[in-house]
């Protein structure tokens, strides 16, 4: 986040931002317990550094909060990936067959972009765009509709000609 960004206080009123000592011990706003926080810099996809802050209720070294912080990031970025990617964020099941019924669709949109990613560019080793794949997977298995009108003027034509022979 970077320091405008930051709307945590603590409860002296200063913002997280403005702190310089990491693994310190804390109270923020709205908490009834100390944390202790620690920050870590994250390298984004335009070169730039943005300053995470990760914060933990047990009294860790700064080091380890910062570890465990960038881990958690990683896997949130998967979520949130996966969440928007394959529509997770329209869930709306309140029964336990429609959970299951969502997840099996889910897991089967995922098998069909992955099968689709490979099958097109290759097992390089490079994480795929999960959009490009699902719009392969989708291309594949539903063809542009000029394919789909093409065939059935020509089946509508081959029916024609085989009636006007008759």
């Amino acid at each position: 986040m970077l320091a405008s960004q930051v709307k945590r206080k603590l409860v002296d009123g200063r913002s997280v931002a403005q702190l310089h000592k990491r693994g310190q011990q804390l109270y923020l706003q709205g908490l009834k317990f100390p944390v202790y926080i620690s920050w870590y810099y994250f390298k984004r996809h335009d070169g730039k550094y943005e300053k995470r802050f990760v914060i933990s209720t047990k009294a860790l070294k700064p080091s380890t909060i910062s570890w465990w912080g960038k881990r958690r990031w990683q896997i949130e970025g998967w979520f949130k990936t996966a969440k928007h990617r394959f529509g997770l964020h329209r869930f709306g099941q309140g029964t336990l067959l429609g959970v299951y019924r969502w997840l099996i669709l889910s897991l089967i949109s995922y098998v069909l972009a992955h099968w689709a990613y490979l099958s097109y560019s290759g097992a390089n080793g490079s994480l795929p765009d999960w959009g490009e794949a699902a719009e392969i997977a989708f291309q594949t298995i539903f063809p542009p509709k000029r394919s789909v009108t093409s065939f059935t003027t020509y089946r509508t034509a081959e029916r024609l000609a085989t009636e006007s022979r008759n």
